[in-house]
C-alpha cells in the first residue's frame, strides 16, 4: 500500500518506505501485569518513513522492531495498523503480530 492511501483505523497494512527520521529507542511504562502486578514496559522507537507518495510517522514497539528503525534503512512493514497518536497525527503502529524486514541498510 502507498503511504498516501493510508486512512485512520485501517488494519493489516503492508507498507514499504525509507526511514527519514528516527528517535533513539526508549522505554515506556504500559501498566501492570494483571496476574503478577509487576510493571509492564516496552521498548519504543518513533520514526518517519516515506515512499514516492508521501511520509508518515511510525511507532515501532519491541526490541527487535526498534533495531530496524535506523535512519536510511528501507523497511518492509507487514501487519501494522493506522491510528491517531497523542499529537493528533496519523501514524502506523508496529507491534505484536507485525513484522519488519530491512530491505536495504542505510549508510552509517
Amino acid at each position: 500500500m502507498k503511504i498516501a492511501e493510508i486512512k485512520e483505523g485501517e488494519r493489516s497494512l503492508d507498507v514499504v518506505g525509507e526511514v527519514v527520521e528516527s528517535s533513539e529507542p526508549y522505554e515506556r511504562f504500559m501498566g501492570l501485569d494483571f496476574g503478577t502486578f509487576e510493571p509492564v514496559t516496552y521498548m519504543l522507537r518513533d520514526a518517519v518513513i516515506r515512499d514516492d507518495t508521501g511520509s508518515i510517522k511510525v511507532r515501532l514497539v519491541g526490541d527487535e522492531r526498534c533495531e530496524t528503525g535506523e535512519t536510511g534503512n528501507v523497511l518492509s512493514i507487514r501487519g501494522c495498523y493506522s491510528a491517531i497518536n497523542e499529537s493528533d497525527d496519523l501514524c502506523l503502529i508496529v507491534r505484536e503480530g507485525a513484522t519488519v524486514e530491512v530491505l536495504d541498510r542505510g549508510k552509517p
